[in-house]
């Protein structure tokens, strides 16, 4: 199904912009590649090209190839009386060994043991009509027809780019018409490109996105109605149809995008392929095209009995508990109330094992155009809140940016991503929401019962989902252990308030419980993935909670500090150990953190924080540390002893208290949870637990 980049270098055949009419059974048949072994008595065959809007019917017309030996007439060699050739399609017909090169690359195959030489010339009839001939009947070239390299002996040869009709004269240099594919026959891709329909590709390093601009088709000819079409991924420029426009078939690549294809004729088949990983990660899609049938798919078997190696959910908002609808039944059956074919706008979750096979899934169908609407959004006062699973509906991306979404309660799409940095969770996105996929939106109450209108005006070009990039006042912390972690931002912008609002981003958490999460509560106790902020104040705090998968050593970073937070101090206080840091000024802080822990324990600060904002004794002397440093925060500058001992109570290490406003002490030891005493020359003493980590 994937057209390789070899094939594609071997199989590019294009239609010249002008239009031609293919009236009756003229030109309905072409040799469209031929073989003659260079050894022994195969590989020989011919392969036959559908180049008429039609399909040719062999029990109404026949297939005729005829044979002209060492110059003689040429006469009846083969004759085809059954079956169909689709527009566009190609039919195999040769020696044995030629049919797993055909059948693998779809085509079907005719075994005929051809023993035609190189110097014997083919003519093709469909029916009474002469639709192609191969050499010069009744001339003897010697031992084949050559030129510039191309020889009708010992090659695989195929038609040339641009050639779209039968030479019904003949000719005498085979080149006119064909390039050579091997000059090895009997050798490894000796074979290469028989049964691919001619193909016209894309190029990825096209000038600009039209789609009438020659340069930007390999071999710089413009595509028209009888020839099928590869958009690849990979392209610089990806095309947009402005005008009138068709081909047969046309397959689009995942990554790769279309628009303006409203504007295109699909005489054959549409295609957009989806590339989904099959190591059990979740996925939200989207199909791109309309009544494909879910079952038998390449994304869902046929049943009766579905096999366990996958999964196929829709979301169903009002559902009281559990939202997800499992097209799977008791017994592996299928579930009879599951919609039969794909929804436009919809979207579903998946899952795919390694058992499954498929890496590679297909979009069949009529592909998408023009307005759209949705399936009905619900609002529901159950735990789902409004949150609905909808899908980009169009082979190309959409900027949601650009949509109204005045239905919904934020700004956001929150997509799933299974291969997101620090762990697979939710993307929230203002941006380019990619081609097939789905995405969640958070539908107001008000608006129960309604639609999301999408439309033309919101597609562009794009291969994948765009965040928030043109953010200049940003506030990026993680949150995670040795293997996995999380972020939260938070964004000043004027138009914000301190409670959740339409600029704020709810936090989904991660289908994978393993990996840690991080979010930041408004003032009304809202969740929050991204927090957006009107300003900030020395006295504000934001409160921020974790999710902790499992007893273990955790840690909390400033990973990105941009505009108005660029030199503030930025502290963190955690409420459990008592601790201040002062993050600005560490890599990390580190912390042990269990499944019994409070998960509202930390709280950020843009300044110390003081007996009254704190709850906490005063005390001028705090403890943290980072790594393997120890840091010792010493607000009346005051000198003591400093003893650090592990927690059965051996002293491990001693050092002075220099009176310095900020001593760090290195301390080199395995990774663990110690004890750091501190004890003043006027009599003070402080203790703190920390983490040493290497």
């Amino acid at each position: 199904k994937l057209i390789t980049t070899k094939t594609k270098l071997m199989k590019k055949i294009y239609l010249m912009i002008v239009m031609l009419a293919l009236v009756g059974v003229g030109y309905g048949q072409i040799i469209s590649q031929y073989i003659e072994t260079n050894s022994g008595t195969f590989p020989k065959g011919i392969e036959i090209w559908n180049n008429t809007s039609g399909t040719l019917d062999f029990s109404t017309n026949n297939l005729v190839i005829l044979k002209g030996v060492n110059g003689a007439v040429p006469v009846d060699d083969f004759t085809l009386e059954s079956g169909t050739l689709l527009s566009g399609g190609v039919l195999v017909i040769g020696t044995s060994d030629m049919e797993a090169t055909a059948v693998a690359n779809g085509a079907s195959f005719i075994l005929k043991p051809f023993t035609f030489n190189g110097d014997d010339a083919l003519e093709v009839k469909y029916g009474a009509a002469k639709t192609d001939v191969f050499g010069t009947p009744g001339v003897d070239p010697g031992p084949a027809w050559s030129g510039n390299g191309v020889s009708t002996a010992n090659q695989n040869i195929q038609l040339e780019a641009g050639l779209i009709i039968g030479d019904t004269d003949g000719w005498s240099d085979p080149s006119v018409r064909f390039k050579t594919v091997s000059t090895d026959p009997i050798g490894t891709g000796g074979q290469d490109g028989f049964g691919i329909a001619p193909i016209c590709i894309w190029k990825t390093d096209a000038s600009s996105n039209d789609w009438v601009t020659g340069s930007n088709w390999e071999d710089g000819i413009i595509p028209a109605s009888v020839v099928n079409i590869n958009i690849p991924v990979g392209a610089t420029n990806y095309p947009t149809i402005s005008a009138s426009a068709s081909c047969n078939n046309i397959t689009i690549e995942d990554g790769a995008t279309l628009l303006g294809a409203e504007n295109l004729t699909v005489n054959g088949t549409f295609t957009m392929q989806k590339t989904i990983a099959n190591n059990d990660g979740w996925h939200l899609l989207s199909s791109p095209v309309s009544n494909l049938n879910i079952l038998g798919s390449d994304f869902v078997p046929a049943g009766p009995t579905l096999p366990t190696s996958f999964d196929f959910y829709s979301f169903d908002e009002t559902a009281a508990t559990f939202p997800w609808i499992n097209i799977r039944a008791a017994g592996n059956t299928v579930n009879g109330n599951f919609e039969t074919s794909f929804t436009n706008g919809k979207g579903y979750l998946v899952a795919y094992s390694s058992s499954y096979g498929n890496t590679t899934f297909d979009f069949t169908g009529t592909l998408n155009t023009g307005s759209i609407s949705s399936p009905t959004l619900t609002y529901s006062s159950g735990a789902q809140l409004g949150a609905n699973l909808i899908g980009n509906p169009y082979p190309s991306a959409i900027n949601w940016s650009s949509a109204t979404k005045t239905q919904f309660i934020d700004n956001y799409a929150y997509i799933y991503n299974e291969v997101k940095s620090g762990g697979a969770g939710y993307e929230y996105v203002i941006g380019t929401i990619a081609a097939n996929q789905g995405f969640v939106v958070l539908l107001k109450s008000a608006n129960h019962g309604q639609t999301f209108g999408f439309t033309s005006a919101i597609q562009t070009h794009g291969g994948s989902f765009l965040k928030n990039t043109d953010i200049t006042d940003k506030l990026s912390l993680k949150y995670g252990n040795s293997s996995n972690y999380d972020e939260l931002n938070i964004i000043i912008n004027d138009a914000s308030s301190i409670v959740r609002d339409r600029n704020d981003a709810i936090k989904f958490f991660s289908f994978d419980a393993g990996i840690p999460q991080v979010y930041s509560l408004s003032s009304d106790e809202s969740l929050l993935a991204i927090n957006s902020i009107p300003s900030i104040e020395d006295n504000m705090k934001i409160h921020l909670g974790i999710y902790v998968p499992k007893d273990n050593y955790y840690y909390i970073s400033l990973d990105e500090v941009d505009g108005k937070f660029m030199g503030k101090d930025i502290f963190l206080e955690d409420k459990l150990t008592g601790n201040q840091i002062l993050l600005t000024e560490v890599d990390s802080y580190q912390f042990e953190a269990s499944l019994i822990d409070d998960p509202n324990r930390f709280i950020l600060h843009f300044s110390p924080v003081g007996i009254n904002e704190s709850g906490l004794p005063n005390s001028n002397i705090q403890i943290y540390s980072s790594e393997n440093t120890v840091y010792i925060i010493n607000n009346n500058n005051v000198k003591g002893d400093i003893e650090i001992v592990n927690m059965i109570g051996q002293k491990l290490a001693s050092f002075s208290l220099d009176g310095t406003s900020k001593q760090a002490i290195n301390f080199t030891a395995q990774t663990g949870l110690y004890i750091v005493n501190v004890k003043t020359d006027d009599g003070y003493i402080s203790s703190q637990k920390i983490i040493i980590s290497k």
